[in-house]
């Protein structure tokens, strides 16, 4: 790919990002996505990172997850829109610190090493959009976070007030629609339909209109934060 720029070898890059493209899956999502800030691909970039924004719970469950670097983990950390809860935010970035730390021979690091091996990333995970319960079961025997800092998430919390000193984003991110959908023939469909074109419009805060043929749906929705469309195939 690198080689393909210099020389400009327009048509190798475009088959190229084209392959990458469509390799575009949980498991291999954060090494295409490492790539792109070697490349500058910036379209390849945001297609990467609206996947992972969709499907964060199982891209932060993989095994690619843990490879990549500070920058691009604090871009994803960051992201307006994450599908999967703040709780998962935090552990998978602790899962990650360890990792890293572990590459370099610390197979035990303390809360502090791993702090600091988190860095700015900290900043970015939401804890004052965590339940209290949840928060407390994070960090009361962790030392992660500062005292200072856990007095201000837990004033925030039960009052709403944002301290001065309150270094994490106080609000939510937008929430992801959890697509789970179940198609099935009805009576009047033939045996020998194979696809089924079932397209969604989903609209900001959660508006929701859609086209229906011979098939049935089940769904589960949240809120969405941008518009879409699906195309969902039957087995």
């Amino acid at each position: 790919m690198i080689a393909a720029n210099k020389y400009l070898l327009t048509g190798l890059v475009s088959v190229f990002l084209e392959v990458l493209e469509k390799s575009i899956s949980p498991d291999a999502v954060c090494t295409i996505l490492q790539h792109t800030a070697l490349f500058g691909e910036d379209k390849l970039k945001e297609k990467c990172l609206n996947f992972i924004s969709n499907n964060a719970e199982v891209v932060f469950n993989s095994d690619a997850f843990v490879n990549i670097s500070h920058e691009v983990l604090e871009i994803v950390v960051s992201l307006k829109a994450l599908a999967t809860t703040e709780k998962h935010v935090f552990e998978s970035c602790v899962r990650w610190a360890r990792c890293q730390l572990l590459e370099s021979g610390n197979k035990d690091p303390s809360d502090e090493e791993i702090r600091e091996k988190l860095g700015s990333v900290l900043y970015e995970i939401r804890f004052p959009t965590m339940t209290t319960k949840e928060f407390a079961g994070l960090t009361a025997h962790s030392k992660i976070l500062t005292g200072d800092e856990k007095h201000d998430v837990y004033v925030y919390m039960t009052t709403k007030e944002r301290l001065g000193s309150l270094k994490f984003v106080a609000d939510s991110r937008n929430k992801i629609v959890i697509r789970r959908l179940t198609l099935r023939c009805d009576s009047l469909c033939n045996n020998d339909c194979r696809e089924v074109n079932w397209r969604w419009l989903i609209r900001r805060r959660g508006g929701i209109s859609s086209r229906r043929n011979s098939h049935t749906v089940t769904r589960q929705e949240n809120f969405v934060p941008n518009e879409y469309e699906d195309d969902v195939r039957r087995k």
